[in-house]
């Protein structure tokens, strides 16, 4: 079953009740991103580990390489520091990767 918007409110028809748990649901995902993003917590997946995908030139295509990060944070500072090296980058993402980790936390190779 899909989710198509009509231009209607979406939560037309909904109990009080509904409203509440899906306004409680919307909070504690807006505060565990944001935990993950101020690096206060780790998300939980089943990965093995993290990388950074860069987008580079016009063609909006998202491309990587092979370093694979243990953690979140350790890819999101390595995506930073590339996008602040590198002119060309116009965004970067972090994405789970079902690789092993070739890399400490500090970013160096094993």
């Amino acid at each position: 079953m899909g989710i198509e918007y009509t231009g209607e409110n979406a939560t037309d028809g909904w109990t009080e009740r509904e409203m509440q748990v899906a306004l409680a649901n919307a909070r504690l995902i807006a505060a565990v991103t944001g935990a993950i993003e101020r690096g206060e917590a780790e998300p939980i997946v089943e990965h093995l580990s993290w990388k950074i995908e860069v987008i580079a030139d016009s063609s909006g295509k998202w491309a990587g390489n092979g370093m694979r990060y243990p953690t979140y944070r350790s890819a999101d500072a390595a995506g930073y520091s590339l996008s602040q090296r590198w002119t060309l980058v116009k965004e970067y993402r972090v994405v789970s990767s079902e690789d092993p980790p070739n890399t400490d936390r500090d970013g160096r190779l094993l």
